[in-house]
């Protein structure tokens, strides 16, 4: 053993490091700036691999940043602190306590509490919360979340495998799959460890999140039996659409027909929101909600998610029309550094994004970065606020007035929608389907001039697939002239609609 390898033995302090900001880049509105938090170095002093997928904030202000393969690291008083090691694809962190010093976290094979129990600010203790589902080496294999419901009660969500095994039964589609042991289902975990099947039928949930009001969301990815990327409720006994993980129904086996599409197609829940595949989102990750009561700007109350592939970060606003949900969703920042799957509000009101290629590759260009976006506090650029759907078409709120001197005829030019929509089969994604452009019978300024009201020419499209989803209006403003203050060439918004306003 004398004669053997060894590594030269390192003085390097990696367990606690400063952390290095530096100024940012990225496709701003005005009055928003971003900066890059650089990550902490390995236990040599060399760069490492720092996928922040997992961000939670305590009472205290420390912030603890899971990484999918770089351990847990905690920020306490501009430093890295070292807090737990080996943990294995973390996509999700929550804290049970006031320092980030207890924690839950996602892991491929189990859902764990890392706590210290000696006071040296070090993990030293794991528990296993949950482990009964399926653990195998497939990349997609993946446990989404947790989120922590109002109930306590921990929330994830199972990938589906991306295999061509012929074990792994793809319920007709061409590349996921459940080789059982719940893949494509949501598990909720109490604090103790109990767990009940919550719902079924995800494909790959990458974002699960709770909303202020208590509702729990996930974001699912465009696919086979999705047509593209969308945003659900998440609630008990519901099934969302890909039928590969119902095999793990009691009696069920993949020749069962009971889960063949055919019949369970009619059963599959309605996303409140779409996400137009390549042109906003080809994989979204986890919402946030913006509670800073405007601090971050204009849009309290709106959600904001990422998506993986476009590095670019989107406002949705939620509405219930006749009862249904559904909503509108504003591209807000582009050109950011890798593919934004975590979002987090710190205390000041700015947002901490999370971000990873993860062998994708994202627009950003790079494996991974941690930016923070934050507002000056006093300039609000033109823009698209949220649409609304009403009785005779849409309702465009915006961040500013319109100038003075601009008329309904002009904002008439300046206007264009045009609508689709998608189907969900077997099949990778979907095509848009009876693309339309949309007829404007008028246009009208609202009192404030902060708002528009569009009468459409038609209000109702034939059906054009069995499995379509909602229909989505794309509505485009040509705005650089419209404003007293410098505005961009165009807006775009996207509204995902069941019904008009009645």
């Amino acid at each position: 053993m004398d004669k053997a390898w060894h590594p030269p033995a390192s003085g390097f302090d990696y367990e606690r490091q400063p952390v290095k900001i530096t100024e940012g880049d990225a496709d701003l509105p005005r009055g928003y700036s971003i900066e890059n938090y650089y990550p902490p170095l390995d236990n040599f002093g060399r760069e490492q691999l720092f996928e922040a997928l997992g961000l939670a904030l305590a009472e205290d202000g420390t912030l603890v940043v899971a990484t999918r393969t770089a351990g847990v690291w905690r920020i306490v008083d501009g430093q890295w602190r070292l807090f737990s090691e080996g943990t294995f694809d973390t996509l999700g962190v929550q804290i049970e306590d006031k320092k980030g010093l207890q924690i839950v976290v996602s892991q491929k094979a189990e859902l764990t509490r890392i706590s210290d129990t000696n006071g040296d600010a070090r993990a030293d203790r794991y528990q296993t919360l949950f482990d009964a589902h399926s653990y195998h080496s497939n990349y997609h294999s993946y446990m989404h979340g947790p989120a922590r419901g109002k109930d306590g009660a921990y929330y994830i969500g199972l990938n589906l495998a991306h295999a061509d095994e012929s074990f792994t039964y793809k319920a007709g589609g061409a590349y996921m799959g459940a080789n059982g042991g719940f893949a494509g289902w949501s598990i909720r975990v109490e604090p103790k460890g109990d767990f009940d099947l919550w719902a079924r039928g995800m494909r790959s949930p990458a974002g699960i999140g709770l909303s202020p009001d208590g509702q729990l969301w996930y974001a699912e990815n465009q696919g086979e039996y999705v047509g593209t990327s969308r945003l659900f409720k998440l609630e008990e006994g519901s099934f969302y659409g890909h039928p590969a993980g119902l095999v793990d129904l009691p009696g069920m086996t993949p020749d069962s027909k009971a889960i063949q599409w055919e019949n369970v197609a009619a059963s599959r829940e309605k996303p409140a929101i779409l996400f137009p595949h390549n042109r906003v989102a080809n994989s979204p990750g986890n919402p946030a909600w913006d509670t800073t009561g405007g601090k971050f700007g204009p849009f309290a109350g709106q959600m904001l998610i990422g998506d993986q592939t476009q590095s670019n970060l989107l406002r949705v606003d939620i509405e219930v029309v006749n009862g249904i949900t559904q909503g509108s969703v504003m591209p807000f920042i582009e050109g950011l550094e890798s593919g934004v799957m975590r979002p987090l509000f710190l205390k000041d009101g700015s947002l901490l994004l999370g971000q990873t290629g993860r062998g994708w590759q994202a627009k950003g260009g790079h494996l991974a970065s941690l930016q923070r976006i934050y507002w000056d506090g006093k300039t609000v650029a033109p823009a698209i606020h949220s649409v609304h759907a009403t009785s005779q078409g849409f309702r465009i709120d915006l961040t500013r007035p319109l100038a003075d001197e601009v008329d309904a005829a002009q904002l008439k030019t300046a206007l264009t929608i045009a609508s689709w929509a998608y189907r969900d089969a077997p099949d990778y994604g979907s095509d848009e389907l009876d693309y339309s452009d949309e007829g404007i019978a008028g246009v009208a300024v609202g009192a404030d001039r902060k708002s528009i009201n569009v009468q459409l020419q038609q209000l109702e499209h034939d059906p054009v697939h069995p499995q379509q989803t909602a229909r989505v209006y794309y509505l485009v403003l040509a705005s650089e002239q419209l404003f007293d203050t410098a505005a961009p060439a165009e807006m775009e918004a996207y509204y995902t609609l069941y019904q008009f306003d009645k």
